[in-house]
């Protein structure tokens, strides 16, 4: 609005200056027009840093000293005939039947002039820079502000040359007519001030400090351009330290010829209460909007802890594989020696408990190899015949337990695209804990397949035991253990994950009279 007027008073002044024939007056219009033109420029500039999101910049001191300095010019403006540092040799002309005056600019002048333009240039370049920076978003409403500029421009170099008839004719006030209408299309005519280019350029220049992950910004020849929070305290620097220096140079971060790193996980030394951190790297590519590469943003991901956590988490299933396997048979073989030499009832009876905590054990070292399988296991998708694979598992689960009865019934034959090796680790552990943990004297298990209607293949297995305990479920949903909350053992952890892994979902229902259990996976 503050343009707008500057606009305003440069053309109101001139166009009634022109019927003033008094020359004390004259020279006070004319001292108005310069006022409006001083103040044009600095202040097209302000809505320029505004509108593109450097708004910020109107409030530092060297914008404040722009405004001073317009200011001083203004107060100079109205020292004629007392001074001449402006202009010099006033007269009327007349010309085309107008109060036009004619003027020899002074140094101080010209340097005014060359103040404004150079404001409103500026100004001009950053909302070129929005088009290009921004596209399509923004581009109708710089492109209408940076034209409708044009048509005084080329009447104030008219002035200026003093080319033409008419010298002492100033077309720029006419020529706002031109430029008014293409603001005004810009203002009204669209959405100028709802879609806004402050948005886009406060989120680039916040989103990469905001993000918790060092990130480092490098030039096409691999030199330091930005750091975010991150990377400046993860390398003990600011961004202005190390600003154009090559990367190899300042940081342990290996970059390869083709932009990629040398190493997905690299272990870089820090300062700090660790000696080193261990970071998994990524690189993209910067490009221009033409498709040019022009910088590569390396983003660091700390896996220090994750590692740290993978490798506890493998020596603790080692150690439930080896050593408890083999402690427990040990103990188990025991058992067994002491029975035969004892007829104690007793002590038989606690025997028989022993023995069976120890295949409980054992079967627990079982089930955390399968979860080790599961857990480093890359899916590999493969087509396989699904009825093919229940009868197999079935009958595997027959062979292992004769006194129970395993059924497959009315199985429709399907190809399921999926890891068969995650698959059948699944259904062996619900075959499983559907007769081990089965306690009618009959306990029975029945399988059946078929196709859904949303590409997906339905496997139902059914027991006729006493349930899952609602404890034991209610674990997998809330998707966490604690030492108030947990469940017996691993089977249905890794019947979860597993089933996860390859895309699929698990639902249990009990009752008092089974389990109904439904995985469903994709074909």
């Amino acid at each position: 609005m503050i343009t707008l007027g500057a606009q305003a008073l440069w053309c109101l002044a001139y166009g009634i200056g022109l019927f003033v024939s008094d020359p004390t007056w004259r020279v006070l219009f004319e001292a108005l027009v310069w006022v409006g033109m001083i103040w044009l420029g600095p202040t097209f500039l302000a809505f320029g840093l505004d509108y593109t999101g450097r708004g910020h910049l109107i409030q530092t001191r060297s914008f404040r000293s722009l405004l001073t300095v317009s200011g001083l010019v203004t107060v100079v403006t109205f020292t004629y005939p007392y001074s001449d540092l402006l202009w010099t040799d006033f007269r009327l002309v007349g010309s085309l039947g107008i109060s036009t005056v004619l003027y020899t600019i002074q140094p101080l002048g010209y340097a005014t002039i060359f103040f404004g333009v150079v404001c409103a240039s500026v100004g001009i370049l950053l909302l070129i820079e929005t088009v290009v920076s921004y596209g399509p978003l923004y581009r109708r409403e710089a492109v209408a502000i940076t034209l409708s500029t044009l048509p005084p421009a080329i009447g104030f170099a008219i002035w200026m040359t003093g080319v033409g008839p008419y010298p002492d004719v100033f077309l720029v006030p006419p020529l706002f007519l031109a430029h008014v209408g293409l603001d005004a299309y810009a203002f009204v005519g669209t959405n100028i001030f709802e879609t806004n280019p402050t948005t886009m350029r406060s989120a680039e220049r916040t989103a990469i400090d905001d993000l918790p992950n060092p990130i480092v910004i490098v030039d096409t020849d691999e030199r330091i351009v930005e750091l975010n929070t991150e990377a400046e305290a993860l390398f003990d620097c600011e961004t202005n330290d190390v600003l154009y220096e090559p990367l190899s140079d300042r940081f342990d971060v290996e970059i390869g010829p083709d932009g990629r790193p040398t190493d997905e996980i690299q272990t870089i030394p820090t300062r700090g209460e660790r000696s080193d951190r261990t970071f998994s790297i990524s690189t993209t590519a910067l490009t221009e909007p033409a498709g040019a590469t022009v910088g590569r943003t390396i983003v660091l991901q700390d896996v220090t802890t994750e590692l740290e956590r993978k490798q506890q988490l493998t020596v603790l299933n080692r150690i439930l594989r080896h050593n408890l396997r083999n402690e427990m048979t040990v103990i188990m073989g025991a058992a067994d020696v002491i029975e035969s030499v004892s007829d104690h009832t007793e002590i038989e009876s606690w025997l028989g408990q022993l023995r069976e905590s120890g295949r409980e054990l054992i079967e627990i070292g079982e089930r955390a190899h399968e979860f080790e399988r599961v857990r480093q296991r890359d899916l590999q998708l493969v087509s396989i015949d699904i009825d093919e694979t229940l009868s197999g598992l079935a009958r595997d689960v027959r062979d292992r337990y004769p006194d129970a009865t395993t059924a497959v019934e009315r199985t429709e034959s399907a190809t399921v695209r999926t890891d068969p090796e995650i698959l059948e680790v699944v259904l062996t552990n619900l075959l499983e804990n559907a007769l081990v943990h089965n306690d009618d004297d009959d306990p029975t298990v029945a399988v059946r397949g078929c196709r859904s209607d949303d590409s997906q293949y339905i496997i139902t297995i059914e027991d006729n035991g006493s349930g899952i305990p609602e404890d034991e479920l209610a674990v997998l949903d809330e998707g966490a253990e604690d030492a108030l909350d947990h469940g017996s053992g691993l089977g249905l952890w890794i019947v979860s994950w597993g089933i996860d892994a390859v895309g699929g979902e698990v639902q249990f229902e009990t009752s008092p009279a089974g389990t109904t259990v439904t995985v469903s996976v994709p074909t």
